[in-house]
């Protein structure tokens, strides 16, 4: 065999056993379940479980409320200074969040502000119905960028209340209803169209045995 056929041999031979390495070291045993944990790791910051939904943190906002919602949510004030809001907040985890919108309102019922609200969902579909502080809240859910959504509405005396988050079977919906059932207003008292944002006092009814 002459000098430049054992060359080429060992060549073909080095390449052979080196693609044979490259091959076991890509292939072998417990990467895909690594590739996979890796994975799960990247996207489980964004998945939390309906048990973490729980009355952590009271809040209290400056309008005249209060809630309770999870440690682990943070609460951005964006109120406008001037306009038409009593409240505007954010309730943030990760990349998600629920956002809790008090203004004013010339619409007297949910169904009227759905149909003629030019910014209100035209795809809602009723769900069900809570409340918040004995006013009646209805719940709505739609889809938005692809994404479904939970709506909770609520209109008294001229105040429009929206509770708008993500609809995920798990800690978003628990969140936000433990956001309606552990709303109180300061005192029993609750913002009023027309009032300059000064509080109507809600006033329990006698009760006659």
């Amino acid at each position: 065999m002459s000098k430049n056929k054992k060359i080429v041999l060992a060549s073909v031979v080095i390449f052979a056993f080196s693609l044979a390495i490259s091959a076991y070291i890509w292939f072998r045993p417990g990467r895909e379940t690594k590739k996979s944990q890796a994975l799960s790791e990247i996207t489980k910051g964004d998945i939390f479980s309906k048990e973490e939904a729980t009355p952590d943190v009271l809040y209290e906002d400056s309008s005249g409320f209060s809630i309770k919602h999870p440690a682990s949510i943070t609460i951005e004030d964006i109120t406008p200074e001037e306009g038409e809001f009593y409240t505007l907040l954010n309730l943030k985890r990760g990349a998600e969040g629920i956002t809790v919108a008090f203004k004013d309102t010339e619409y007297e019922t949910v169904e009227e502000m759905l149909e003629k609200d030019s910014d209100a969902p035209k795809n809602a579909a009723l769900i069900g119905a809570t409340s918040m502080d004995g006013i009646p809240v209805s719940q709505y859910s739609y889809s938005f960028n692809g994404r479904d959504t939970w709506l909770s509405v609520a209109i008294d005396k001229g105040v429009i209340y929206l509770i708008e988050g993500p609809r995920d079977g798990g800690f978003w919906e628990e969140t936000q209803n433990l956001v309606l059932s552990t709303f109180a207003f300061a005192t029993t008292q609750a913002p009023s169209a027309g009032s300059g944002g000064q509080a109507v006092i809600y006033e329990a009814e006698e009760v006659i045995e």
